[in-house]
């Protein structure tokens, strides 16, 4: 599992109500009708205070991340702490189902961190420990190659479900590590630009994605040798089976000894 279910001691004396830090959780127009209409429906759907923790803000009043359509954040939900990713009040998107409609197949295959509830203002999804990718620093190789060969597994499923996520030639900020458990696991969020394509291509996007992720393109020795896996990497496009998928794990395996 990749949640915490049980709330640690040290959060139990730190759980805000939704309605006093709508400064936090509501950014940057808390004062909207869309902030008011998403703290009423996290509150029906049981999840019960806001949890300052993350690495983005000031202060004490900490979330695990900002994005341009979203605010995301810790919080409590029974005995379990859950991310919650909310609709920021100034986007230009409506809604959040296409999202978590994406998110949800995505979660099946365990691509995605398990979503547990979906509504037009929030996702709430299990909470990932571990930093993103960008900031992972394997501890050995066999650690890093186990990364990434789950990696392009699960980038490889998405192109089998037609699904094309568009930001993992950017997997810094894309991917999250769960170190809760050894080796880590990685999982891909933020399916806000996903569409459905007949070719996704998030499997090339992505190894062309790792390079820029220095502690294991150099680890691996991604780089040294890539004019060779080129050819493999163009044989994918017209033939997107597991069997060439192998081919390229493989091809990393040999040659980062």
């Amino acid at each position: 599992m990749n949640c915490i279910v049980m709330v640690w001691p040290m959060f139990k004396e730190s759980c805000y109500d939704f309605d006093d830090v709508r400064d936090v959780v509501c950014y940057p127009r808390p004062d909207s009708e869309v902030c008011a209409k998403a703290i009423a429906r996290l509150k029906d759907a049981g999840i019960e205070c806001y949890v300052p923790f993350g690495s983005t803000g000031s202060g004490r009043y900490r979330i695990l991340g900002r994005g341009w359509s979203s605010n995301v954040f810790l919080a409590r939900w029974g005995r379990r702490l859950v991310a919650v990713k909310l609709l920021r009040p100034d986007s230009r998107r409506k809604s959040m189902l296409w999202e978590g409609v994406v998110w949800s197949i995505a979660s099946l295959y365990s691509i995605a961190p398990r979503l547990h509830v979906l509504d037009r203002y929030f996702l709430v999804v299990d909470w990932v420990q571990g930093p993103k990718l960008g900031n992972y620093v394997p501890k050995t190789r066999l650690e890093a190659m186990f990364v990434v060969r789950r990696l392009l597994l699960k980038a490889y499923l998405l192109d089998k479900l037609r699904i094309r996520h568009g930001e993992l030639a950017r997997p810094g900020g894309q991917v999250l590590l769960d170190t809760a458990v050894q080796p880590p696991e990685p999982y891909i969020i933020d399916y806000d630009s996903a569409t459905v394509n007949k070719n996704p291509g998030n499997f090339t996007q992505l190894f062309g994605g790792l390079l820029t992720i220095n502690s294991i393109s150099t680890m691996l020795k991604l780089r040294e040798k890539l004019h060779l896996v080129r050819g493999i990497l163009k044989r994918y496009k017209h033939e997107q089976t597991i069997s060439v998928v192998e081919e390229v794990i493989n091809y990393i395996e040999r040659n980062s000894l």
